[in-house]
């Protein structure tokens, strides 16, 4: 997948969103761990697959601090074992830089549903 495509990333993001996220929000700000390996998966009838994405690719995700999702889009070979051991250490260092941003609208009654619904 192009990796100067904002559209097409995007898109994805969008796609994997409505598909995983929003699904289970309500859960994943519960508490609930999201930890999904879907291997070679194809974008069909999405708006990715509208931008020309249409080869297998594997998706890995993990949620972190309740309400973030870290996730790897992957296209071509790979070790599953790798990818899953790259995330777990990378991790806390992510979860780190990411709880310590501030938020992107500091209204309190703002949620994370509103940013991405």
């Amino acid at each position: 997948m192009p990796r100067n495509n904002p559209h097409l990333a995007r898109a994805l993001a969008d796609d994997f969103y409505h598909a995983h996220i929003a699904p289970r929000r309500r859960a994943l700000t519960r508490g609930e761990r999201l930890d999904l390996v879907q291997p070679s998966v194809r974008i069909v009838g999405t708006d990715a697959a509208r931008l020309g994405v249409h080869l297998p690719h594997s998706i890995f995700a993990r949620s972190f601090a309740n309400i973030y999702v870290l996730v790897v889009w992957i296209r071509g070979a790979y070790d599953e074992g790798v990818v899953k051991a790259e995330m777990q250490r990378s991790l806390p260092t992510i979860e780190a830089l990411t709880v310590s941003l501030p938020p992107p609208n500091p209204e309190p009654a703002e949620g994370v549903g509103k940013h991405r619904a």
